[in-house]
């Protein structure tokens, strides 16, 4: 190989054209090599100025064609499994980031887990930031949880509409209570006891479709992002 890349950067030399004063000199290099007189052609060759620069030879296309080649082996044999394995574990920490449903002591938790979790009476969602050793540590546990949420001023209840959270097959419903329940929120049209929600209850009418929300995990701040949208900040 005619190439020092990848072990070191390699160089090349900065090519000058030929000007009208190294013509007289150049005849006579040529002239000496097809006579055949390597030696003559040689110190005629040495009172060209800047000669290396003026002329191209086998040994710089060689050195040129072997970086390009070197160039090429490296991005297939470096630079391409390492980006492949680095998008491997982004995605990895990327999948992490999925909502766990409620808290459950008996889960192994991972880190960037979402979960939501009813403290002092009030459901809270908490992001894993760490890992837990082993499962049942609570999300009030600030070593390995931190809150998202917070519980805001309580405001006026709707009239005749009470919102109830997750169905929950225990529970006693009255008409005009709001559940969610398979990713929609339904209300109570009639009082019913361990009834799910479906299309075409009795018991059950559809309010509208919960959609998943996406927040982008990004350095800067997203552009066009709107007054209480949410953003995570990689550091």
């Amino acid at each position: 190989m005619s190439t020092t890349f990848p072990n070191t950067i390699q160089t090349f030399v900065t090519m000058l054209n030929i000007v009208a004063s190294d013509g007289p000199l150049i005849k006579q290099y040529q002239t000496a090599l097809e006579n055949g007189d390597k030696a003559l052609a040689q110190s005629i060759y040495t009172q060209i100025p800047n000669a290396d620069a003026k002329f191209a030879d086998a040994t710089k296309f060689n050195t040129l064609i072997d970086t390009c080649v070197a160039l090429q082996n490296f991005y297939k044999t470096d630079i391409e499994p390492y980006i492949t394995t680095k998008q491997t574990e982004w995605q990895g920490i990327i999948d992490q980031f999925s909502y766990q449903d409620v808290y459950n002591p008996a889960t192994q938790y991972a880190k960037n887990n979402f979960v939501l979790y009813n403290f002092n009476g009030i459901n809270l969602l908490y992001l894993c930031t760490l890992t837990p050793p082993t499962t049942g540590i609570a999300p009030t546990n600030v070593t390995y949880w931190r809150q998202l949420t917070i519980q805001g001023i309580k405001g006026d209840s709707g009239i005749g509409l009470a919102f109830l959270y997750g169905w929950n097959s225990a529970t006693p419903y009255s008409e005009q209570d709001l559940v969610t329940y398979n990713n929609a929120l339904w209300g109570c049209t009639l009082a019913n006891t361990n009834q799910p929600p479906y299309e075409g209850s009795t018991y059950w009418s559809i309010v509208g479709a919960i959609g998943q929300a996406i927040y982008p995990f990004q350095a800067e701040a997203p552009t066009g992002l709107s007054v209480g949208e949410l953003w995570f900040k990689i550091l």
